[in-house]
């Protein structure tokens, strides 16, 4: 008698404590998911910020081709401005040469990036910009844009 009234009670336990681990494991995943999508947002439009602060900077009028030290450090000083993203900017001949840099590295300046993946990307691209993963040659990460 007691086994019919106990075995059902023992079966549910059963199945609501699989299906409870169940859930709770997916929703987990799902939690996880929606952070990683909610990071990677922030992260394209923190990028695309970025990308438009340098892009207005080189359309802006008074933007000199190619521009001079002093001039970069005061593009740069704009730029900080703006957002304390941006650490040091450069600017690139078509050959790959670093002709004008301001920041903190300034043995950048004169460096030539084109055999660098991202430099070969940017004169092969239809786009006139290169948003790439996390440098490691010379100096970090970089936005590149094209004049």
């Amino acid at each position: 008698m007691a086994f019919t009234y106990l075995a059902p009670l023992v079966i549910l336990v059963v199945y609501f404590h699989y299906r409870y681990t169940g859930l709770e494991n997916e929703s987990r995943s799902v939690h996880l998911g929606t952070i990683a999508e909610h990071q990677a947002s922030t992260l394209d439009l923190f990028m695309t910020e970025r990308r438009v602060n340098l892009a207005d900077l080189v359309d802006h009028p008074r933007f000199s081709d190619p521009p001079t030290s002093g001039a970069m450090n005061e593009y740069l000083n704009d730029l900080q401005r703006v957002s304390e993203a941006f650490v040091d900017i450069g600017f690139f001949d078509s050959s790959g040469a670093q002709i004008a840099y301001a920041g903190p590295y300034p043995s950048l300046e004169s460096r030539n990036y084109r055999n660098e993946d991202w430099f070969v990307a940017l004169t092969e691209a239809d786009n006139y910009f290169v948003i790439t993963d996390v440098y490691m040659g010379f100096h970090s990460n970089c936005i590149s844009l094209l004049p």
